[in-house]
């Protein structure tokens, strides 16, 4: 039942490599060799109808090895590293050691995130956003490589995600929900998905309204 829906997901994205294998992007058609024959074979593995924890583990360790390696890393984690998580979750096969290098790829993606948009992004209000956000995603990758963290810690760095008081993208949401997210996991006390969720609406709303009302302002000019 869980396996049918992955393997046509899988089908479609092994298309996908072939097709970035015979394109003229060569930094694509890098990753594209190193990621088709591990897709082919976990598209093997699905058919067989029968993952064992041990198989699952082995073969979720070379896509992270690569994803954690390749120096033209992608900013977020490639579409066989997402399959294996959902199927993983599904199927009741969510090891610890694959959590932990989910969680640690996200953060390093957010680091290239912020690193690339700090490069080509001039605008003074960016600068600020990105440098934040690359200060924030190096302190939690310092958090994930300790193993002497407190709660002190984690308010820290969520207080600096919940201090903006203006609109700050999805990228900058997206790693608050996966930092309190991955902080809950490990037994910190940190604010509900809702109560996040509810924080960053009233931004958006806040935000929709002072767009509007300057419209209105020169319209009447």
């Amino acid at each position: 039942m869980y396996n049918s829906k992955y393997i046509e997901e899988i089908k479609s994205y092994i298309i996908t490599l072939k097709k970035d294998i015979e394109g003229t992007q060569e930094s694509w058609k890098k990753q594209a060799l190193l990621r088709l024959p591990l897709a082919q074979t976990w598209l093997e593995l699905l058919h067989s109808g029968d993952v064992s924890e041990s198989q699952f583990e082995s073969f979720a360790k070379k896509i992270f090895e690569i994803e954690n390696s390749d120096e033209h890393i992608w900013y977020l984690p490639s579409i066989l590293f997402c399959c294996l998580s959902s199927w993983s979750k599904e199927t009741g096969m969510l090891t610890s050691k694959f959590k932990n290098w989910e969680t640690l790829l996200r953060v390093k993606f957010y680091i290239k995130y912020y690193e690339k948009f700090l490069r080509y992004d001039k605008n003074q209000m960016s600068k600020v956003i990105n440098n934040q956000g690359l200060t924030i995603a190096q302190k939690w990758l310092g958090l994930i490589n300790s193993s002497s963290n407190t709660q002190t810690d984690i308010d820290s760095i969520m207080n600096e995600f919940l201090s903006p008081k203006e609109l700050w993208g999805s990228g900058w949401s997206g790693m608050t929900y996966d930092f309190r997210e991955w902080a809950e996991a490990n037994g910190f006390s940190v604010p509900s998905y809702e109560e996040v969720k509810d924080y960053y609406d009233s931004i958006f709303q806040d935000s929709i309204r002072k767009i509007r009302e300057e419209k209105l302002r020169k319209k009447e000019k």
